[in-house]
């Protein structure tokens, strides 16, 4: 009987000892675990700031195709090189929307540049019907053989020629190779080479 009682006790005290041992581990365990955390928070922190950071891409616009604008990175209009527009590079200077409602005899919409050439568009309001003009870095003399039906007429020291070239045009050299083009019958363009002209002479 008293073998089984100090069995009994030892068992006790040593399950007491077991259990002593558990619950001080898992009070170690309970109480490190948050450092532990934030020291992994902290080296993940250090390696991030120290791995190099991926540049990136920067899309730029291309550069403008047509017009006088100074707007080098706009790709609707043309690169300048920072010069203003000059009666040349901006054709719609030439001749204004009133002036161009007089020669066709009715309302006219604002003159649009467009991107080749530069070009100058008129469109009649009354009739829909489109008048272009630029000037052009071509070979007059080829282009002038090439006019059919071709008739002439002087104005500001200038002989203006109009004819058939795919449609009714009106030229007129200007020298160094450029030539002012209007794209209209020839009464009209005539009138519009003939307002164009002292612009450019002047300029």
């Amino acid at each position: 009987m008293l073998l089984a009682a100090v069995a009994l006790v030892a068992t006790a005290c040593g399950g007491s000892s077991a259990t002593t041992t558990s619950t001080t581990t898992a009070a170690h365990v309970v109480a490190t675990h948050p450092v532990n955390t934030r020291k992994a928070k902290e080296r993940r922190a250090a390696a991030a700031r120290e791995r190099p950071v991926k540049a990136q891409r920067v899309h730029h616009p291309l550069p403008g195709t047509g017009s006088s604008q100074i707007n080098d990175d706009n790709p609707g209009r043309a690169d300048t090189g920072g010069h203003l527009s000059t009666p040349e590079s901006d054709p719609c200077q030439l001749v204004t929307a009133a002036q161009a409602r007089e020669i066709v005899g009715g309302p006219v919409g604002k003159p649009v540049e467009a991107p080749l050439g530069p070009t100058c568009i008129y469109r009649s309001l009354r009739d829909g019907r489109v008048i272009t003009m630029s000037i052009e870095a071509a070979n007059f003399a080829r282009i002038k053989k090439s006019l059919r039906g071709a008739k002439s007429a002087s104005m500001a020291g200038h002989t203006a020629y109009c004819g058939t070239y795919g449609q009714p045009t009106t030229l007129v050299s200007l020298g160094k190779g450029r030539v002012l083009s209007v794209t209209a019958p020839c009464a009209v363009g005539f009138r519009f080479a003939a307002n164009a002209l002292p612009h450019l002479l002047t300029a």
